[in-house]
């Protein structure tokens, strides 16, 4: 911590402004598509992730949720799927929520597929040699567990980069709300947050997927949800982000029957639960909704639309 500390220090100095001819231009791009598709993210959802042509470098993606739909656990979901494919490189998640402690036992849930008292059961009883193996296959991932300042996350992720040598190659951050700067007004403080998270993205050269609350205004209705414009307190939500999609908790009978998983979603305690995914602003791709079933079991999420005969 020490390092890292002295390193945030030496960041926090360093001017990122850049000037570009168009011969600099011309050389910037070539390097930039000859990695291109080496440094696409994912979001770990197949029909997403072919609706978008996945992540590019410098995008900033968000999520919109109502409170528990999720988004923690999609957050996990989509740093995990990357750590395979970014070998290479960092994937950097910035908590904002929940401490380190929350994230490892999720981990283990989704990786072993277990309950949460299973996991911490284990753990007591001292038979964790079965978790080891976690460590070593997402070795590159690194969580920062703070209430971070807005502009504190470049100097942040350059000392983390440099702590490792290699580079960041997804920055996740739960939640954009959550961040601190130095304005005290939401509406202000959202958006100067999202301008920032813009800022961070050109600067890394790292696709960010960040997740948002939405008003609870716009959650009454539950058999609809959101907008293009129901990011928490500022439309700079969407404006500062090339992919917005909100996350939609379905309890519509009709709906679930539909797509085939009523049984197990609509009793008294559900094991599951059916979330739609819309994209109402993209850079390329195609718009629409996705139908995601969650698993409260291990925390991970099923595309119905690329599962043709679902089972639990």
């Amino acid at each position: 911590m020490d390092d890292l500390t002295k390193l945030v220090k030496k960041w926090k100095q360093v001017n990122f402004s850049r000037v570009y001819n168009f011969e600099g231009m011309f050389s910037s791009y070539e390097d930039y598509t000859g990695h291109l598709e080496g440094r696409k993210a994912r979001l770990g959802i197949a029909t997403l992730d072919d609706a978008l042509g996945l992540i590019r470098p410098s995008q900033v993606v968000t999520f919109g949720g109502d409170t528990n739909v999720g988004k923690t656990a999609l957050a996990m979901n989509t740093v995990f799927s990357n750590a395979v494919n970014f070998k290479d490189g960092l994937i950097i998640l910035i908590e904002c929520e929940i401490d380190q402690n929350e994230i490892f036992e999720r981990a283990i849930q989704m990786e072993y597929d277990l309950y949460t008292y299973e996991v911490e059961n284990a753990f007591k009883e001292k038979n964790t040699e079965q978790f080891k193996s976690i460590i070593s296959k997402y070795k590159n991932v690194i969580s920062l567990i703070y209430r971070i300042n807005a502009d504190e996350i470049i100097p942040y992720i350059k000392a983390i980069e440099e702590l490792y040598n290699k580079p960041c190659r997804l920055i996740g951050i739960d939640y954009v709300g959550l961040m601190k700067n130095r304005h005290l007004d939401e509406y202000q403080k959202i958006t100067y947050s999202m301008q920032k998270l813009k800022e961070v993205a050109l600067v890394t050269q790292a696709p960010i997927i960040n997740f948002s609350q939405v008003p609870r205004s716009d959650t009454k209705n539950k058999k609809e949800l959101l907008g293009l414009h129901s990011g928490k307190g500022s439309g700079e939500i969407e404006n500062s982000s090339q992919i917005y999609i909100t996350l939609d908790l379905i309890t519509d009978e009709g709906i679930a029957t539909m797509l085939g998983v009523s049984d197990k979603l609509m009793g008294d305690k559900p094991t599951h639960r059916l979330i739609k995914a819309t994209i109402h602003k993209k850079k390329q791709g195609d718009y629409g909704n996705t139908y995601l079933l969650f698993n409260k079991k291990n925390l991970r999420f099923t595309d119905l639309s690329q599962k043709e005969d679902l089972t639990f």
